[in-house]
């Protein structure tokens, strides 16, 4: 059982106006921000390292990620990639123990990981492609 979720996202983004790496990690935090509970571990001019988990609407999020991005910038071109991971945070081994008791937990533990383990990944992607809205050329 594979329990944790390696994910990468990439885009090159061409403006119509003159971009910086600082603009580009401040929307990536932005957006990331209205989504996600996260912190940032460490950030240079063109890496940061963010720690969180992505917010549910309905159940308590059980996974936890790891995101590595790196901004790249020439002028009016941009490249930006995101490596992570995604992988279960400690609700879920609270859940995991006390399922090794009762079962129903468990069984509740494993589902919501399964189902949430690829939400980081989604929002990375989402929040490139409203990068690409907002600095993209048309």
């Amino acid at each position: 059982m594979k329990i944790m979720a390696n994910f990468e996202v990439s885009r090159r983004i061409q403006s119509d106006r003159a971009m910086d790496s600082h603009a580009v990690r401040d929307f990536i935090k932005e957006k990331l921000g209205n989504t996600s509970k996260f912190t940032v571990s460490s950030e240079t001019n063109t890496n940061m390292v963010l720690e969180g988990r992505v917010k549910e609407s309905v159940f308590t999020p059980m996974t936890k990620f790891e995101a590595n991005v790196e901004v790249r910038v020439e002028n009016d071109k941009a490249r930006i990639s995101i490596r992570g991971k995604s992988s279960p945070n400690w609700v879920f081994w609270v859940f995991f123990l006390v399922g090794l008791f009762t079962g129903i937990f468990l069984l509740i533990a494993l589902v919501l990981f399964f189902v949430q383990r690829n939400k980081p990944k989604e929002t990375f992607e989402g929040i490139l492609g409203a990068l690409e809205t907002e600095f993209g050329k048309f």
